[in-house]
């Protein structure tokens, strides 16, 4: 028989720990095709209700810990001084809820949306509504979330940890350390004022679709 571990990551960390000798496959779990592609921004924002002069961030995920979120909400403290025209929205729910919303009720940022749980078929509109995906991390496995947002034609900023470089390059995006508000904001500085080619972020997103992970 064979492993599968869906990311080059974790394949490393099991045979670190000496779990197994066998052969493992890095196989990644893969986006759903039929519900993730490129739809019209401003129809997608008007549909949602979102502002369509706004530069829109987006984070999609569990508000746990792990996650970050709060330094995505302390960068954006510092992004604001710069910007005005930036929007903050955050869909999910979890533990952490009501201290995110202490920490940006604390530093004043009154831009930012917790948009709560959504229908999974709901997730493809706010990702086509938005300028950037940002997946703040301390914790990762290979989230589906980032392969999502390029499949939406989106560019990523995420953290350098676990199986995130593996989709994440420079042709769709920028990586930053984790717990770093600093490089946080200056990569989602970066990333915003960037024009990203469509192409390579949809072929990006192939290689991590369920369709390439069937095959394999």
């Amino acid at each position: 028989y064979r492993i599968i571990s869906v990311s080059k990551n974790l394949k490393d960390e099991i045979y670190k720990l000496n779990l197994t000798k066998k052969p493992i496959e890095v196989i990644p779990s893969g986006y759903n095709v039929k519900r993730f592609k490129v739809l019209d921004q401003k129809k997608c924002r008007k549909k949602l209700k979102l502002p369509q002069n706004k530069k829109i961030i987006l984070f999609v995920g569990h508000l746990v810990e792990r996650k970050g979120i709060e330094y995505l909400i302390k960068a954006l403290k510092s992004l604001n001084e710069e910007n005005k025209d930036l929007l903050c929205c955050i869909v999910g729910t979890g533990v952490s809820e009501k201290k995110l919303k202490n920490i940006a009720s604390e530093l004043e940022i009154k831009n930012i949306i917790f948009a709560g749980q959504k229908n999974p078929d709901e997730i493809p509109l706010w990702m086509n509504a938005c300028d950037i995906l940002v997946l703040p991390s301390i914790n990762e496995g290979l989230p589906n979330v980032i392969s999502e947002a390029l499949a939406c034609g989106k560019p990523v900023v995420a953290t350098k940890v676990a199986g995130i470089p593996e989709i994440v390059n420079t042709d769709v995006g920028y990586l930053t350390k984790p717990k770093d508000k600093r490089d946080l904001a200056d990569k989602i500085k970066l990333a915003l004022n960037k024009q990203w080619p469509k192409e390579k972020l949809l072929k990006r997103a192939q290689m991590f679709s369920v369709t390439s992970s069937v095959k394999k």
